[in-house]
């Protein structure tokens, strides 16, 4: 809370097994850093009136020193099937008893058990329609913020006239009844644009079992969040690129530079591989 955030905890709810610990562990050391120099700044500043805030900041990283203390606040749950993922959201409330500093529940997918294991599509859609109205309830009785991601899928639309001319799409799954059932809808996609960066490899110098670090340059992708629906946010896309550290924004000069050196370079099609929450 001394650094802006809340001071919460989160639940990440794994349908896909794509959770990757490692880079957790990469994205909290990248965290501690950035709380350091924040606190480094704010005792620069602590002359200008801000001696209390920056106590205060001593105070919290006290307490919030290693990586360790970073991961504890993240609760990991792993659930294989339609029926397990209902009923975690389900026991929530009992989930909130015992951690009552969580604030933020993931699903990463919604979509994936429930894309693979049904024949009845009226009874899935009678399931959704009751786990999305069992997220938003949590949402709102326990201030939680809840994010889902969802899976595309590829639909054809067939010209009536001339059923030899049609056309694929990408769409976010799950149908209409989900769609309007949520709240907010960002599309996240790659383009075909890159930005360098500068990052520091080791390696290791066995001759004089050290090692060794060495600045290099590297090419990543730049990717976009499209905001497509919100209750009371305009339509906006922006840009972004993960690195190592997390998401990060493209700086302004250097995105700039970028997008001149790759004048002719478009944005990827829809054939490339989007995800939707």
């Amino acid at each position: 809370e001394a650094f802006g955030g809340i001071g919460g905890e989160a639940l990440y709810v794994d349908t896909e097994g794509s959770f990757v610990s490692h880079r957790v562990k990469d994205m909290a050391k990248a965290l501690l850093k950035h709380l350091q120099r924040n606190l480094q700044q704010t005792c620069q500043r602590a002359g200008d009136g801000n001696g209390l805030v920056a106590q205060k900041q001593k105070d919290a990283l006290a307490h919030f020193a290693t990586v360790d203390d970073v991961l504890k606040r993240i609760h990991y749950c792993r659930v294989h099937n339609y029926t397990e993922q209902l009923a975690v959201v389900n026991s929530m409330s009992n989930v909130l008893k015992e951690h009552p500093n969580i604030r933020l529940l993931i699903i990463d997918s919604v979509a994936f058990h429930f894309r693979h294991d049904f024949d009845n599509m009226a009874k899935r859609t009678r399931l959704l329609s009751g786990h999305a109205q069992a997220l938003n309830l949590l949402a709102s009785k326990y201030s939680l913020a809840v994010v889902v991601t969802n899976q595309m899928t590829t639909k054809i639309k067939t010209d009536v006239g001339n059923k030899m001319n049609s056309v694929s799409y990408l769409v976010p799954a799950l149908g209409e009844s989900w769609s309007h059932a949520i709240t907010s809808r960002v599309v996240l996609s790659q383009t075909e644009q890159t930005h360098r960066i500068k990052i520091k490899s080791k390696r290791r110098d066995h001759e004089n079992g050290k090692d060794v670090y060495e600045n290099i340059t590297e090419d990543v992708i730049i990717r976009q969040a499209s905001l497509v629906k919100s209750p009371s946010k305009q339509q906006k896309t922006i840009s972004f690129i993960v690195v190592q550290a997390g998401i990060r924004q493209i700086p302004t000069k250097s995105k700039k530079r970028n997008e001149h050196q790759h004048t002719t370079a478009s944005e990827t099609s829809d054939s490339k591989k989007r995800k939707s929450s």
